[in-house]
């Protein structure tokens, strides 16, 4: 039930902030849908890939906390959840958030760095390991995955380097809060609506954006991080 607690609290934390109208760079996240795309998302992380059915289960008993009670009960209202996250899912899919292969549906690396955009507190509950196999097979420009090949310090050639990396970066709350921040801040500067960037140029864009940091940082004295510009 804590880890229910948790997931549900940094889901709230996030639509709960007043200061930021999230509909204005990620559309997915306004209107009464938005709990719930975030809740299937971190889900779909969280506990990998599920069918619609193993997801209205799970978001009923994570996410609404419904117990068991009685079995024709949650039945039912396991049938009604069964067909909205379908049209969620979907909806999702569209976005490139999540994929399908049978009747499985698989969370992309876009739907994981949607998570740290809109709390950084996420880090704290979405597990390494499958933001590692969700990155594993993306397509990057050839400048930026040898930055990222360059960064790594892991000398672990039984991983790919390219995960190590975002091991690194992401690997605690204080890297994962500067990363929310700032991206967050370069995409209202840009209005550029998350939900329609596809996966591949979010992530050149990412890394050239941290590679602009990188430079600012080599190149300075100061300590402090300024947002990369365009």
């Amino acid at each position: 039930m804590q880890e229910s607690n948790n997931l549900k609290q940094v889901i709230n934390e996030a639509l709960e902030d007043k200061k930021i109208n999230w509909g204005k760079i990620i559309p997915s996240l306004s209107g009464k849908q938005r709990k719930r795309h975030l809740a299937l998302l971190s889900l779909l992380i969280i506990y990998g890939p599920k069918s619609t059915w193993d997801l209205a289960k799970l978001y009923l008993e994570k996410i609404e906390q419904i117990g068991l009670k009685s079995k024709s009960t949650f039945f039912h209202k396991r049938m009604k959840e069964n067909s909205i996250i379908y049209k969620r899912l979907k909806f999702l899919e569209s976005k490139g958030y999540v994929y399908k292969q049978g009747r499985l549906y698989y969370p992309t690396i876009k739907a994981y760095f949607l998570l740290l955009i809109v709390n950084p507190r996420f880090v704290s509950i979405l597990p390494p390991e499958k933001f590692n196999k969700v990155i594993e097979n993306v397509d990057l420009e050839p400048e930026n995955e040898q930055f990222l090949l360059s960064m790594d310090k892991m000398n672990k050639p039984q991983l790919p380097k390219l995960v190590e990396t975002f091991k690194i970066f992401f690997g605690d709350p204080l890297r994962a809060k500067l990363f929310s921040e700032t991206f967050r801040m370069f995409l209202w500067s840009y209005k550029i609506n998350f939900d329609e960037i596809e996966q591949k140029q979010f992530m050149d864009l990412l890394l050239t954006q941290i590679r602009k940091v990188s430079r600012k940082i080599k190149g300075s004295k100061k300590t402090t991080l300024n947002l990369p510009l365009v």
